[in-house]
């Protein structure tokens, strides 16, 4: 008897410190991953990036997750000068939902949806607002915009373009790509593209900022796969108009960097890997787009979201 339960005990304090030894590691691989500037949760990031661009050079603070109990997902982005964190220069957050979309062959596609965005920037001190919102009745996009100009106050209503039925925030045009899956099959495939809509939810004071950007709410746009760099990062190209956007991923399919060459804007990530804050500059507004025709149905079926719900209020968890 004294056996069997020495045995007995063997086994357990075996199988306890074989726990204690996975958990260590477990957190160990953690703190490796903060210390080299990576995120240890792959579904979230907040990060701090350099920019610069021909207005000169800001931080960019980016962060990145979900809400499971919403079934969203949230960026939010802010912009300063380095050093003068509580004068934001620019901030935005956008929201979607996760859903698919079922082709005809039955298969389904992970999504997000756009919900709603909120986009703020300081032209001369002086703040310009605007706001977007998915009207799922109509089928369209509700601009909302406050700022100082007669000409960039009111709503607007744009109804949404055909399109693949892949619609996204151009301030979250990274997880709304991830979503897909199309990083890593393009990756598995070492080729790949994919088209779909960006949405302009800086619009219309976005355009104001940059040269050459549509003066309207949705650009057609295509993703391509650009291979990998030396250090194995993957590297993609976004087209639309006359413009390319260039950027690379890491493991986790997170920002690393930037490039908008014709723009002269660059984005690296902070070395440091610490959590700090990020502005931009600031520029002149835009005029309205011309309305849009309305595509595929499938972008708006599946879970109604809390329409009344601001973009402020939403969290990431």
């Amino acid at each position: 008897m004294f056996l069997r339960k020495s045995a007995y005990f063997f086994k357990a304090t075996s199988f306890l410190c074989k726990l204690i030894t996975l958990v260590f590691i477990l957190q160990s691989c953690a703190f490796v991953n903060a210390l080299r500037g990576r995120p240890s949760n792959p579904s979230s990031s907040h990060v701090l990036y350099h920019m610069t661009d021909a207005t000169g050079q800001f931080i960019l603070e980016r962060e990145s997750g979900g809400n499971p109990k919403k079934n969203n997902q949230i960026v939010k982005r802010r912009v300063y000068v380095e050093g003068k964190s509580d004068k934001e220069l620019e901030k935005s957050i956008a929201v979607a939902e996760i859903g698919f979309l079922e082709g005809a062959d039955g298969k389904k596609t992970p999504v997000l949806r756009p919900k709603i965005s909120e986009y703020t920037v300081w032209f001369d001190s002086k703040k310009y607002f605007t706001q977007m919102r998915l009207d799922t009745a109509t089928r369209s996009i509700m601009v909302k915009m406050v700022s100082p100009e007669a000409k960039w106050n009111g709503k607007v209503k744009v109804p949404f373009p055909k399109g693949t039925g892949v619609y996204c925030f151009f301030s979250q045009m990274l997880e709304c790509i991830a979503k897909t899956g199309f990083f890593a099959i393009s990756s598995d495939k070492n080729a790949g593209q994919l088209n779909f809509h960006i949405i302009w939810d800086g619009y219309p004071y976005f355009q104001e900022q940059y040269s050459n950007v549509p003066s309207e709410v949705f650009s057609r746009a295509q993703a391509v796969y650009d291979g990998r760099t030396e250090d194995g990062e993957r590297k993609y190209t976004v087209l639309f108009g006359e413009e390319s956007i260039f950027f690379n991923i890491d493991e986790y399919e997170n920002l690393s960097k930037m490039f908008w060459i014709s723009q002269g804007l660059t984005i690296s990530r902070n070395q440091s890997g610490t959590v700090k804050k990020i502005k931009t500059k600031t520029k002149k507004p835009s005029r309205m787009s011309k309305k849009e025709t309305f595509g595929n149905a499938e972008q708006f079926e599946g879970p109604e979201g809390d329409d009344e719900a601001a973009a402020e209020e939403e969290s990431i968890e």
